[in-house]
């Protein structure tokens, strides 16, 4: 189950950084629309890739890393509703946060199993 949570995080990252561009490119006029609507989506995937990614090279803790990636998730939910796109905004919030409970909270990928030691601890047999 947590694949799903895991699952609906990434396509509310998809939502967001479409929503970022949308947002600059629709509030401003001529070139300014394009350098918003590109580099506001470019710095915030530089902080996801170094930061909130699964495999990111310096990962914040987990408690300030589901924070920070809430928020940017809702942000781009927030630039959805201000462009008047209002279907697209819940929908990104709704996956972003029922996302994020499922891949942080759910305590096993598989019902019925628990979870088990590494095989290389020493055992007192």
């Amino acid at each position: 189950m947590k694949w799903f949570g895991g699952t609906l995080v990434f396509l509310a990252e998809l939502a967001m950084l479409a929503g970022l561009f949308w947002w600059g490119y629709t509030n401003f006029d001529g070139y300014w629309s394009w350098l918003f609507g590109l580099t506001i989506p470019f710095f915030v995937s530089v902080i996801w890739s170094l930061s909130l990614s699964p495999k990111a090279p310096r990962p914040f803790p987990p408690a300030i890393k589901s924070t920070v990636r809430l928020v940017l998730l809702l942000a781009g939910a927030a630039a959805w509703w201000a462009t008047g796109n209002h279907v697209v905004g819940i929908a990104t919030a709704a996956a972003a946060i029922v996302g994020t409970v499922i891949a942080t909270r759910w305590p096993f990928d598989e019902l019925g199993t628990a979870p088990t030691t590494a095989h290389n601890e020493p055992t007192d047999e």
